[in-house]
């Protein structure tokens, strides 16, 4: 029984490791960014989106944009579970504190001001609430209600 979670898990590892090199890949071409922190990042979305969909989440959005120059706003995935819409910001660092930490007052605002964006263009009478997913090395925390 243990060889097969092993196996299992190896064969999942390849499998997000090739998606995510050619993800990267192309967005190196279009953007110009080929910074180790940048790629991380993208990598550590990738996994959220990947524990979340495992855990009976629906992924509306990745990367919702909105505003421009100093009032631009960004929140990493929006996602839906049962009657809930979740605004999820994604952080990688070393340690734990150091993610949270990394969610600052200013970001926070910026997020609900992105969420609240989101909730009026898409008409959404649900409820709504703000978790973030601190991705440390290979280990991940959901932590529900964060913001």
């Amino acid at each position: 029984m243990a060889r097969w979670i092993w196996w299992i898990m190896g064969v999942m590892h390849l499998i997000c490791h090739r998606i995510y090199v050619r993800h990267v890949k192309t967005l190196s071409l279009n953007r110009m960014h080929s910074s180790t922190s940048y790629s991380k990042g993208l990598f550590a979305e990738f996994l959220a989106r990947m524990y979340l969909r495992m855990h009976g989440c629906r992924i509306i959005k990745s990367r919702y944009i909105t505003g421009r120059n100093t009032n631009r706003a960004e929140i990493d995935i929006i996602a839906r579970y049962k009657d809930t819409l979740i605004f999820i910001e994604v952080k990688r660092r070393n340690n734990l504190q150091c993610a949270w930490d990394a969610i600052t007052p200013t970001q926070a605002v910026r997020l609900r001001r992105a969420a609240e964006t989101y909730i009026i263009t898409h008409n959404w009478r649900g409820d709504a609430r703000f978790d973030a997913i601190m991705v440390c090395g290979w280990k991940i925390h959901w932590i529900k209600n964060a913001i």
